[in-house]
Protein backbone atom coordinates (compact mmCIF):
# COMPACT_ATOMS: atom_id res chain seq x y z
CA UNK A 1 0.00 0.00 0.00
CA UNK A 2 2.57 2.46 1.00
CA UNK A 3 4.56 1.67 -2.56
CA UNK A 4 1.21 2.89 -4.18
CA UNK A 5 0.93 5.84 -2.16
CA UNK A 6 4.40 6.75 -3.10
CA UNK A 7 3.55 6.10 -6.78
CA UNK A 8 0.57 8.61 -6.53
CA UNK A 9 2.61 11.01 -4.79
CA UNK A 10 5.33 11.04 -7.28
CA UNK A 11 2.64 10.69 -10.16
CA UNK A 12 1.25 14.48 -8.52
CA UNK A 13 5.28 15.96 -8.57
CA UNK A 14 5.70 15.02 -12.14
CA UNK A 15 2.26 16.12 -13.87
CA UNK A 16 2.46 19.50 -11.67
CA UNK A 17 6.26 20.35 -11.80
CA UNK A 18 6.09 19.36 -16.01
CA UNK A 19 3.08 21.94 -16.55
CA UNK A 20 4.81 24.69 -13.92
CA UNK A 21 8.14 24.24 -16.27
CA UNK A 22 5.86 25.02 -19.27
CA UNK A 23 4.10 28.02 -17.02
CA UNK A 24 7.73 29.82 -16.18
CA UNK A 25 8.93 28.93 -20.01
CA UNK A 26 5.75 31.63 -21.63
CA UNK A 27 6.52 33.92 -18.55
CA UNK A 28 9.81 33.84 -19.48
CA UNK A 29 9.44 34.43 -23.18
CA UNK A 30 6.91 37.86 -22.46
CA UNK A 31 9.12 39.17 -20.48
CA UNK A 32 12.84 38.73 -22.44
CA UNK A 33 13.88 39.29 -26.40
CA UNK A 34 14.67 35.87 -26.59
CA UNK A 35 12.85 34.13 -29.93
CA UNK A 36 9.67 32.23 -29.20
CA UNK A 37 10.67 29.73 -31.63
CA UNK A 38 13.65 29.05 -28.98
CA UNK A 39 11.53 29.01 -25.99
CA UNK A 40 8.69 27.69 -27.04
CA UNK A 41 9.93 25.22 -29.89
CA UNK A 42 12.94 24.02 -27.79
CA UNK A 43 13.55 24.27 -24.87
CA UNK A 44 9.59 23.51 -23.73
CA UNK A 45 9.65 20.70 -26.17
CA UNK A 46 12.63 19.24 -24.30
CA UNK A 47 11.01 20.13 -21.07
CA UNK A 48 7.82 18.26 -21.95
CA UNK A 49 9.58 15.16 -23.20
CA UNK A 50 12.36 15.48 -19.92
CA UNK A 51 10.12 12.83 -17.72
CA UNK A 52 9.83 10.07 -20.62
CA UNK A 53 13.40 10.94 -21.33
CA UNK A 54 14.74 10.48 -17.71
CA UNK A 55 12.46 7.30 -17.11
CA UNK A 56 13.68 5.79 -19.51
CA UNK A 57 17.69 6.31 -19.27
CA UNK A 58 17.17 5.59 -15.70
CA UNK A 59 15.99 2.22 -16.58
CA UNK A 60 18.53 1.31 -18.92
CA UNK A 61 20.96 2.88 -16.85
CA UNK A 62 20.22 1.77 -12.93
CA UNK A 63 17.61 -1.03 -13.66
CA UNK A 64 18.96 -2.49 -16.57
CA UNK A 65 15.56 -3.17 -17.84
CA UNK A 66 15.36 -2.16 -21.65
CA UNK A 67 11.79 -3.62 -21.89
CA UNK A 68 10.84 -1.02 -19.91
CA UNK A 69 11.86 1.50 -21.73
CA UNK A 70 9.76 0.24 -24.64
CA UNK A 71 7.35 -0.38 -22.83
CA UNK A 72 7.08 3.23 -21.65
CA UNK A 73 8.00 4.49 -25.00
CA UNK A 74 5.37 2.15 -27.19
CA UNK A 75 2.56 2.42 -24.59
CA UNK A 76 3.44 6.63 -24.48
CA UNK A 77 2.86 6.62 -28.01
CA UNK A 78 -0.61 5.15 -28.48
CA UNK A 79 -1.62 6.66 -24.79
CA UNK A 80 -0.82 9.62 -26.47
CA UNK A 81 -2.86 9.32 -30.21
CA UNK A 82 -5.65 7.86 -27.51
CA UNK A 83 -5.55 11.11 -25.92
CA UNK A 84 -5.80 12.90 -28.86
CA UNK A 85 -8.80 10.88 -30.45
CA UNK A 86 -10.66 11.37 -27.58
CA UNK A 87 -10.45 15.51 -27.81
CA UNK A 88 -11.39 15.06 -31.27
CA UNK A 89 -14.38 13.61 -30.09
CA UNK A 90 -14.96 15.81 -27.16
CA UNK A 91 -14.03 19.06 -29.38
CA UNK A 92 -15.94 17.38 -32.47
CA UNK A 93 -18.19 20.71 -33.48
CA UNK A 94 -14.92 22.79 -33.23
CA UNK A 95 -12.28 19.94 -34.90
CA UNK A 96 -15.33 19.51 -37.94
CA UNK A 97 -14.53 23.48 -38.98
CA UNK A 98 -10.65 23.38 -38.25
CA UNK A 99 -8.05 23.80 -40.51
CA UNK A 100 -5.03 21.21 -40.34
CA UNK A 101 -1.95 21.49 -42.37
CA UNK A 102 -1.51 18.52 -44.63
CA UNK A 103 2.17 18.28 -44.00
CA UNK A 104 1.63 16.49 -40.96
CA UNK A 105 0.86 13.62 -42.93
CA UNK A 106 4.52 13.00 -43.84
CA UNK A 107 5.47 12.54 -40.11
CA UNK A 108 2.84 9.82 -39.77
CA UNK A 109 4.30 8.04 -42.98
CA UNK A 110 7.64 8.47 -41.13
CA UNK A 111 5.92 6.55 -38.11
CA UNK A 112 4.86 4.02 -39.79
CA UNK A 113 7.91 3.17 -41.80
CA UNK A 114 9.39 2.72 -37.80
CA UNK A 115 6.42 0.62 -36.45
CA UNK A 116 6.76 -1.45 -39.71
CA UNK A 117 10.48 -2.20 -39.02
CA UNK A 118 9.85 -2.85 -35.64
CA UNK A 119 7.51 -5.84 -36.45
CA UNK A 120 9.44 -7.37 -39.64
CA UNK A 121 12.44 -7.14 -37.04
CA UNK A 122 10.42 -8.41 -34.35
CA UNK A 123 8.91 -11.56 -36.82
CA UNK A 124 12.18 -12.77 -38.25
CA UNK A 125 14.20 -11.89 -35.29
CA UNK A 126 16.82 -9.87 -37.71
CA UNK A 127 19.72 -7.98 -36.20
CA UNK A 128 22.09 -5.61 -38.27
CA UNK A 129 23.97 -3.45 -35.96
CA UNK A 130 26.70 -1.20 -36.38
CA UNK A 131 29.28 -0.43 -33.66
CA UNK A 132 26.88 -2.40 -31.37
CA UNK A 133 23.80 0.24 -32.70
CA UNK A 134 21.33 -1.11 -34.16
CA UNK A 135 20.31 -0.28 -37.91
CA UNK A 136 16.62 0.28 -36.50
CA UNK A 137 18.44 3.72 -34.47
CA UNK A 138 19.94 4.59 -36.90
CA UNK A 139 17.14 4.50 -38.75
CA UNK A 140 15.01 6.33 -36.39
CA UNK A 141 17.62 8.96 -35.72
CA UNK A 142 17.20 9.70 -39.78
CA UNK A 143 13.77 9.53 -39.71
CA UNK A 144 13.44 12.37 -37.13
CA UNK A 145 15.59 14.21 -38.62
CA UNK A 146 13.44 14.59 -41.85
CA UNK A 147 10.53 14.90 -39.50
CA UNK A 148 11.77 17.92 -38.14
CA UNK A 149 12.25 19.03 -41.83
CA UNK A 150 9.00 18.73 -42.05
CA UNK A 151 7.52 19.93 -38.91
CA UNK A 152 9.44 23.21 -39.25
CA UNK A 153 7.93 23.92 -42.61
CA UNK A 154 4.44 23.93 -41.42
CA UNK A 155 2.09 26.87 -42.34
CA UNK A 156 2.39 29.21 -39.58
CA UNK A 157 -0.71 30.89 -41.14
CA UNK A 158 -2.49 28.92 -39.85
CA UNK A 159 -1.15 29.22 -35.69
CA UNK A 160 -1.37 33.22 -36.06
CA UNK A 161 -5.50 33.38 -36.12
CA UNK A 162 -4.43 31.89 -32.53
CA UNK A 163 -2.06 34.28 -31.18
CA UNK A 164 -4.39 37.40 -30.50
CA UNK A 165 -6.59 34.70 -28.68
CA UNK A 166 -4.07 32.83 -26.74
CA UNK A 167 -2.29 36.49 -25.65
CA UNK A 168 -5.83 37.71 -24.62
CA UNK A 169 -6.17 34.73 -22.28
CA UNK A 170 -2.69 35.04 -20.92
CA UNK A 171 -2.77 38.79 -20.29
CA UNK A 172 -2.79 38.99 -16.88
CA UNK A 173 0.07 41.61 -15.53
CA UNK A 174 2.77 39.34 -14.14
CA UNK A 175 5.06 41.55 -11.40
CA UNK A 176 7.58 38.42 -10.88
CA UNK A 177 11.09 39.36 -12.10
CA UNK A 178 12.58 37.37 -14.57
CA UNK A 179 15.42 36.60 -11.93
CA UNK A 180 13.17 34.69 -9.50
CA UNK A 181 11.18 33.09 -13.08
CA UNK A 182 14.11 31.78 -14.00
CA UNK A 183 15.04 30.40 -10.75
CA UNK A 184 11.73 28.80 -10.79
CA UNK A 185 12.21 27.39 -13.75
CA UNK A 186 15.64 25.99 -12.87
CA UNK A 187 14.04 24.99 -9.72
CA UNK A 188 11.04 23.05 -10.95
CA UNK A 189 13.25 21.18 -13.78
CA UNK A 190 15.34 19.70 -10.86
CA UNK A 191 12.70 18.46 -9.04
CA UNK A 192 11.64 17.15 -12.12
CA UNK A 193 14.30 15.05 -13.19
CA UNK A 194 14.48 13.86 -9.39
CA UNK A 195 10.99 12.18 -9.14
CA UNK A 196 11.62 11.09 -12.71
CA UNK A 197 14.21 9.22 -11.66
CA UNK A 198 12.37 7.98 -8.05
CA UNK A 199 9.28 7.12 -10.02
CA UNK A 200 10.97 4.72 -12.61
CA UNK A 201 12.42 2.85 -9.52
CA UNK A 202 8.93 2.56 -7.99
CA UNK A 203 7.56 1.28 -11.33
CA UNK A 204 9.61 -1.22 -11.16
CA UNK A 205 9.01 -2.54 -7.50
CA UNK A 206 5.38 -2.61 -8.25
CA UNK A 207 6.02 -4.38 -11.47
CA UNK A 208 8.13 -7.17 -9.38
CA UNK A 209 5.51 -6.95 -6.18
CA UNK A 210 2.45 -7.53 -9.33
CA UNK A 211 4.11 -9.98 -11.07
CA UNK A 212 3.38 -7.89 -14.21
CA UNK A 213 6.73 -7.84 -17.11
CA UNK A 214 8.57 -5.08 -17.51
CA UNK A 215 6.91 -4.18 -21.04
CA UNK A 216 3.16 -3.90 -19.20
CA UNK A 217 4.98 -1.93 -16.22
CA UNK A 218 6.72 0.35 -18.78
CA UNK A 219 3.52 0.98 -20.79
CA UNK A 220 1.21 1.90 -17.95
CA UNK A 221 3.18 2.94 -14.76
CA UNK A 222 5.71 4.94 -17.31
CA UNK A 223 3.93 5.79 -20.05
CA UNK A 224 0.71 7.14 -18.33
CA UNK A 225 2.40 9.53 -15.93
CA UNK A 226 4.70 11.23 -18.16
CA UNK A 227 2.00 11.87 -20.87
CA UNK A 228 -0.44 13.78 -18.80
CA UNK A 229 1.39 16.75 -19.20
CA UNK A 230 0.66 16.66 -22.75
CA UNK A 231 -3.03 16.12 -22.11
CA UNK A 232 -3.04 19.21 -20.11
CA UNK A 233 -1.55 21.26 -23.32
CA UNK A 234 -3.65 19.40 -25.69
CA UNK A 235 -6.66 20.39 -24.10
CA UNK A 236 -5.74 24.26 -23.90
CA UNK A 237 -4.98 23.99 -27.71
CA UNK A 238 -8.29 21.93 -28.28
CA UNK A 239 -10.05 25.10 -26.09
CA UNK A 240 -8.63 27.70 -28.03
CA UNK A 241 -10.18 25.50 -31.31
CA UNK A 242 -5.61 25.19 -32.75
CA UNK A 243 -6.29 21.50 -33.12
CA UNK A 244 -3.25 22.37 -36.04
CA UNK A 245 -0.68 22.65 -33.16
CA UNK A 246 -2.62 19.66 -31.41
CA UNK A 247 -1.98 17.25 -33.77
CA UNK A 248 1.42 18.61 -34.80
CA UNK A 249 2.49 18.44 -31.05
CA UNK A 250 0.66 15.00 -30.35
CA UNK A 251 2.69 13.36 -33.94
CA UNK A 252 5.55 15.08 -32.99
CA UNK A 253 6.08 13.86 -29.52
CA UNK A 254 6.12 10.15 -30.82
CA UNK A 255 9.13 11.01 -33.01
CA UNK A 256 10.61 12.09 -30.48
CA UNK A 257 9.60 9.16 -28.18
CA UNK A 258 11.33 7.03 -30.82
CA UNK A 259 14.77 8.76 -30.67
CA UNK A 260 14.50 7.88 -27.46
CA UNK A 261 14.86 4.41 -28.29
CA UNK A 262 18.22 5.57 -30.13
CA UNK A 263 19.67 7.17 -27.00
CA UNK A 264 18.62 3.91 -24.85
CA UNK A 265 20.34 1.67 -27.68
CA UNK A 266 23.68 3.77 -27.55
CA UNK A 267 23.83 3.57 -23.85
CA UNK A 268 22.83 0.26 -23.35
CA UNK A 269 26.10 -2.14 -24.13
CA UNK A 270 24.93 -5.30 -22.92
CA UNK A 271 22.87 -6.35 -25.51
CA UNK A 272 20.05 -4.88 -27.64
CA UNK A 273 17.62 -2.38 -26.08
CA UNK A 274 15.15 -4.08 -28.89
CA UNK A 275 14.13 -7.00 -26.82
CA UNK A 276 10.31 -7.05 -28.43
CA UNK A 277 8.51 -9.69 -25.83
CA UNK A 278 4.91 -10.75 -26.34
CA UNK A 279 3.44 -7.38 -24.78
CA UNK A 280 6.14 -5.29 -26.71
CA UNK A 281 4.99 -6.46 -30.21
CA UNK A 282 1.11 -6.06 -28.89
CA UNK A 283 2.08 -2.65 -28.33
CA UNK A 284 3.91 -2.30 -31.84
CA UNK A 285 1.09 -3.74 -33.58
CA UNK A 286 -1.92 -1.74 -32.12
CA UNK A 287 0.28 1.28 -32.27
CA UNK A 288 0.59 0.53 -35.92
CA UNK A 289 -3.37 0.77 -35.81
CA UNK A 290 -3.54 3.68 -34.47
CA UNK A 291 -1.08 5.50 -36.26
CA UNK A 292 -2.85 4.30 -39.70
CA UNK A 293 -6.41 5.33 -38.27
CA UNK A 294 -4.40 9.01 -37.26
CA UNK A 295 -3.73 9.35 -40.78
CA UNK A 296 -7.13 8.13 -42.36
CA UNK A 297 -8.36 11.16 -40.16
CA UNK A 298 -5.90 13.69 -41.09
CA UNK A 299 -6.91 12.38 -44.86
CA UNK A 300 -10.52 13.00 -44.22
CA UNK A 301 -9.80 16.50 -42.83
CA UNK A 302 -7.94 17.49 -45.58
CA UNK A 303 -10.22 16.08 -48.45
CA UNK A 304 -13.15 18.24 -46.45
CA UNK A 305 -11.90 21.23 -47.78
CA UNK A 306 -14.29 22.86 -50.08
CA UNK A 307 -16.88 19.96 -49.65
CA UNK A 308 -19.21 18.13 -46.65
CA UNK A 309 -17.51 15.49 -44.74
CA UNK A 310 -19.58 13.64 -42.21
CA UNK A 311 -18.53 13.62 -39.03
CA UNK A 312 -18.61 9.93 -38.33
CA UNK A 313 -15.78 9.96 -40.71
CA UNK A 314 -13.41 11.68 -37.58
CA UNK A 315 -15.47 10.04 -34.85
CA UNK A 316 -15.63 6.39 -36.34
CA UNK A 317 -11.38 6.41 -36.68
CA UNK A 318 -11.29 8.15 -33.36
CA UNK A 319 -13.38 5.10 -31.42
CA UNK A 320 -11.06 2.58 -32.86
CA UNK A 321 -8.04 4.29 -31.48
CA UNK A 322 -9.44 4.54 -28.30
CA UNK A 323 -10.31 0.64 -28.35
CA UNK A 324 -7.02 -0.27 -29.67
CA UNK A 325 -5.18 0.91 -26.14
CA UNK A 326 -8.14 -0.64 -24.64
CA UNK A 327 -7.34 -4.08 -26.21
CA UNK A 328 -3.42 -3.95 -24.44
CA UNK A 329 -5.09 -3.30 -21.09
CA UNK A 330 -7.83 -5.95 -21.50
CA UNK A 331 -6.47 -8.50 -23.23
Amino acid sequence: MFLFITYLLLFVIVVYFSIKCAYYIDKIESKTNLSGMFLSGIILATIGALPEFVTSITAISFLHNPQMVLGNVLGSNIFNLTIMASLIIFFIRTFYTSKIDPRHEKTIYLLIIIYVWMLIKAQFNWTIAFWNIDLLSILIAILYILSIKYMSSIDTDIEDKYKEKFDAIEKVEDEEPIRLLVLKFITSSIILVISSIFITFATDKIAAMMNIGSTMAGAIFLAIVTSVPELAICITLCKLGNFNAMIGNMVGSKMFNFIILTLGDVIYTKGSIYMIDQESYKLTILGLLAVILTLIILKAKNKSIGISVPRYNYILPSVYIIFSYALFLFL
